[in-house]
């Protein structure tokens, strides 16, 4: 009985979740200039962490990108999240996908056996891919992803042997350490320095740009210069809220 009973307090707690997000929903009434209650407050771009939390100790410029390859926001992040990374190649990059259970932890276990066996380059885009541009996989099981990632050129016979290796469960165990944590219960979750979680604001070049004010390692005439990349019309147009819930667990 004991798995049942978890299963219906995560969904409960899920559902709670959904509301939540729909509630910070942006009002549908239109802006008007003339009318300050129809004007939307400033967006804070940072709120500090109640208590700062770092992947790892030893890297000071350290970046964190907590998501969900189910995630569309996440999805829609991605250019300016690589972007983010050739601006700043001193910054440690993270990225730690979520393990809620279900698909979820497939999905994370997937990526971090492609990690383990060199082929995250290749991996991660295509199980982006795989759900949100050629929706190929509504959920799907283990066996569903791999053969969609063998079609695209992975080894699969690496990522399964990997898969369930002892390597990999070390790395969700740390991965879901982490995002406890943190209190992670949206994706994306973008921490900067292990100090403050990143505000969504406008789109996600504007977003993932203010990062750079926070580095503590930068002087202040770089914090200061560090302004947002252009974005794509089609970011913008597809760009709906700033985070998504976390997914559902399918079993």
């Amino acid at each position: 009985m004991r798995p049942r009973l978890t299963l219906i307090a995560l969904s409960t707690a899920l559902t709670a979740l959904l509301m939540g997000c729909q509630a910070q929903s942006p009002s549908s009434e239109t802006p008007n200039p003339s009318n300050p209650a129809t004007l939307a407050p400033p967006v804070q771009a940072f709120t500090p962490m109640p208590n700062p939390t770092q992947w790892d100790q030893s890297h000071t410029q350290e970046v964190v990108k907590v998501f969900s390859y189910l995630c569309i926001h996440c999805y829609q992040a991605e250019p300016a999240w690589k972007n983010l990374q050739i601006d700043h190649p001193q910054w440690q990059f993270v990225n730690v996908p979520i393990a809620a259970g279900g698909v979820l932890d497939t999905l994370a276990k997937i990526h971090y056996a492609a990690e383990i066996t060199g082929q995250l380059d290749l991996v991660s885009p295509l199980l982006y891919k795989a759900y949100h541009e050629d929706k190929a996989i509504k959920v799907g099981d283990l066996n569903e992803w791999l053969a969609y990632l063998a079609q695209h050129g992975a080894d699969r016979a690496l990522l399964e042997k990997a898969f369930n290796s002892p390597e990999v469960e070390q790395r969700i165990e740390r991965n879901r350490r982490y995002t406890q944590a943190l209190g992670v219960n949206r994706t994306p979750t973008f921490v900067a320095f292990g100090k403050d979680f990143v505000n969504f604001d406008q789109d996600w070049g504007t977003t993932l740009a203010k990062i750079a004010s926070k580095d503590p390692l930068a002087t202040p005439e770089a914090s200061m210069d560090a302004s947002p990349p252009e974005t794509t019309s089609e970011s913008q147009a597809t760009q709906e809220t700033d985070e998504t819930s976390i997914p559902t667990p399918e079993t």
